[in-house]
């Protein structure tokens, strides 16, 4: 939401807006960021919902009985949702979008990245920040966005794309079947060249349904149109020759592999000589929370990570674990539906990711309110992995943690803080850092 709101204001749009958490933190980077280009942000009271206000824009987060859309819905303002006011932006452009389970966020990094060392126009949608700045693309005249399409709630099927990536399909927020039909809509109503992974088993079947005109696919296993060979792996990065032409990236791991190649895929179909695209990507820093190296001292490195899926917490935890004496993970359930549903994946995919000598520690699960089955706790989390015979530990205080860790780290040992939706994740892993090893 806030990043539609600076993406609106960038656009000359006049916005506002308000959040259910407004006076519970006091300082925080986006509330900062937000104040200051001019976006006021108030508490959810409806006091600054009037008759001057043209449209309403709520998160899918929001309940029927929130006051601020109560409100709206009283002095009969139009009300739309996130996704369907981003679609809206996107569908007046030649679009380009990225959709998939995972990977979203990096990979729009990556496409804006290369645009922006080409100096290409355009606008776009991420996630999150870049790790590095980059020089802003030119919005006077920008017909192109590039723009991250979330699953969660259905919406790829409101984007009229003009090229569009399908990074992966794995279970997430809805069942395979569900999934598949909103992808499969997604992919139809791109217009001009779509880029698929030949490797993912459900994209791959996908694939034989679609009818797209013009479908390039991309992988590492398997035959398909752009293909990386020869990679090697490096803590912070990798190397690989892709169709012929040397990559060199600075954010590791396979699934970033598969994210620049999904990146150069879709840009050299639009016209783009593939040196210069992988000359942008060697610029490519890396997002805010996608494995964020924090800090490293000592031989010890510090990492925030978004991760909080099944897969997603398995492909970085296994990236890690590659350049790892030992793992110290921190997770923070982002919520109490997504741990029920997916209880026994979870445990799974840490089980399956790390070894018996590495250290796990469960925070409580992140409360959002609202209504919510609250019949899950962390230290059934706990209880799963400790049959797992992983060294598993409920703690209940952000501040035991350094206390608890800091006395075993040695040489070699990785600190990676995980987890989606609370705020304070990212401020607290650079406390943590600083707690650790300064």
């Amino acid at each position: 939401m806030s990043r539609l709101a600076l993406l609106l204001k960038e656009t000359g749009a006049q916005c506002c807006g308000s959040d259910r958490c407004y006076g519970s933190v006091d300082v925080h980077p986006m509330l900062d960021r937000l104040n200051a280009v001019g976006i006021q942000v108030f508490p959810q009271d409806g006091v600054f919902i009037d008759k001057n206000i043209s449209k309403v824009v709520v998160s899918a987060a929001i309940e029927p009985d929130n006051i601020d859309l109560k409100k709206a819905i009283k002095l009969k303002i139009p009300v739309v949702t996130r996704s369907q006011m981003l679609a809206d932006l996107f569908n007046e452009t030649q679009g380009i979008a990225v959709a998939g389970t995972s990977g979203k966020t990096s990979t729009v990094g990556m496409l804006s990245t290369v645009l922006r060392y080409l100096k290409y126009p355009h606008l776009y949608y991420c996630g999150d920040d870049f790790c590095a700045e980059y020089p802003m693309p030119d919005l006077s005249a920008a017909p192109v966005m590039v723009a991250e399409v979330d699953e969660s709630d259905g919406s790829p099927v409101l984007y009229q794309s003009s090229h569009a990536i399908l990074t992966n399909i794995s279970l997430d927020h809805k069942e395979l079947d569900e999934l598949m039909e909103i992808f499969g809509k997604f992919c139809s109503q791109c217009s001009d060249t779509l880029i698929v992974n030949a490797d993912c088993p459900f994209t791959a079947t996908l694939l034989k349904k679609l009818k797209n005109k013009n479908i390039l696919t991309f992988g590492i296993k398997k035959s398909a149109n752009f293909v990386a060979e020869q990679i090697k792996l490096t803590p912070n990065g990798s190397e690989f020759y892709l169709n012929g032409t040397f990559c060199r990236l600075s954010v590791a791991g396979y699934h970033n592999i598969y994210n620049a190649i999904s990146t150069v895929a879709l840009l050299t179909a639009i016209g783009m000589e593939a040196d210069s695209i992988v000359a942008g990507l060697a610029e490519f820093k890396g997002m805010k929370r996608r494995l964020e190296l924090v800090k490293e001292k000592n031989g010890v490195r510090i990492y925030d990570d978004f991760s909080h899926n099944p897969e997603k917490i398995f492909n970085a935890l296994s990236t890690l674990k590659k350049h790892s004496n030992r793992i110290f993970f921190i997770f923070r359930p982002h919520g109490y539906s997504p741990m029920i549903r997916f209880r026994q994946e979870f445990s799974q995919a840490i089980s399956d990711s790390l070894s018996p000598q590495d250290k796990i520690y469960f925070m409580d699960i992140y409360d959002a309110g609202g209504s919510a089955d609250r019949s899950i706790h962390s230290k059934d989390l706990v209880d799963d992995l400790n049959k797992h015979s992983m060294d598993a530990l409920y703690v209940s205080d952000f501040d035991r943690l350094s206390a608890i860790i800091k006395p075993e780290l040695v040489a070699g040992d990785t600190v990676v803080l995980m987890g989606a939706r609370d705020p304070q994740l990212g401020i607290y892993a650079r406390k943590l850092a600083s707690d650790l090893i300064d």
